[in-house]
């Protein structure tokens, strides 16, 4: 696959007069940034560069091979939800971590305290090797779960195990890959996916709720 060096997009942008101004409210934006914030920024942009996941590397094929651009935007989706997905069963797992802790150690400083005993140590080798509807059987013995949170931890679970455990998508049935009916390739059911894990966290940690609406795309 041969690729032609081209102007960097800020370049091909500033050729238009509406891309002038979009380039100079830009800037202007990073200079309300702290020089800390502008290095994080641009190493931000860097791993999107390494990872090419910059939508702009799409635009380096367009003329010399177009053939190639929908596959390579097929793949940079494929990526960017399987991280998503992932993220949040993470995310899910950590907070049911976070129960356990506190039930066995309590909360606040007695926790802290606890971080570096044995028994500490232990549990949290114990939890590292339990999958996270095992340890959801576990919360639910002491702490009452709506059946509905119930029903999304498990669909994030099964989401997430069919996503991470294989390579070529064709090789997943369609439920496998969908939520609620919706591919997770679109965006229908990938906000669907991130509503209900929003809700899943809210359970767990109401004070989110708080700082971040609902449906915040500022959600981490």
């Amino acid at each position: 696959m041969r690729i032609r060096a081209r102007a960097p997009q800020f370049i091909r942008v500033l050729s238009s007069t509406g891309g002038a101004r979009a380039m100079a409210d830009t800037d202007r934006r990073k200079r309300l940034l702290s020089s800390y914030q502008r290095r994080a920024l641009r190493e931000y942009e860097r791993i999107l560069e390494a990872t090419a996941l910059n939508p702009e590397r799409v635009l380096d094929f367009a003329e010399d091979d177009p053939v190639a651009v929908t596959p390579i935007l097929r793949s940079m989706t494929d990526q960017v939800v399987r991280s998503e997905v992932i993220f949040e069963y993470t995310m899910i797992d950590m907070e049911l971590d976070s129960l356990l802790f506190r039930r066995f150690f309590g909360a606040g400083k007695r926790l802290s305290t606890a971080r570096s005993s044995r028994r500490y140590r232990t549990l949290r080798q114990m939890l590292q090797n339990l999958y996270p509807m095992q340890k959801l059987t576990i919360v639910r013995t002491f702490k009452t779960v709506p059946r509905p949170i119930v029903s999304k931890i498990a669909a994030v679970n099964e989401l997430r195990n069919g996503l991470a455990h294989t390579f070529f998508l064709g090789d997943l049935p369609a439920a496998k890959r969908s939520y609620k009916g919706v591919s997770i390739f679109k965006k229908k059911g990938l906000e669907a996916f991130r509503k209900e894990a929003w809700e899943v966290r809210c359970f767990f940690t109401p004070w989110l709720k708080k700082w971040l609406p609902e449906g915040s795309n500022d959600v981490a």
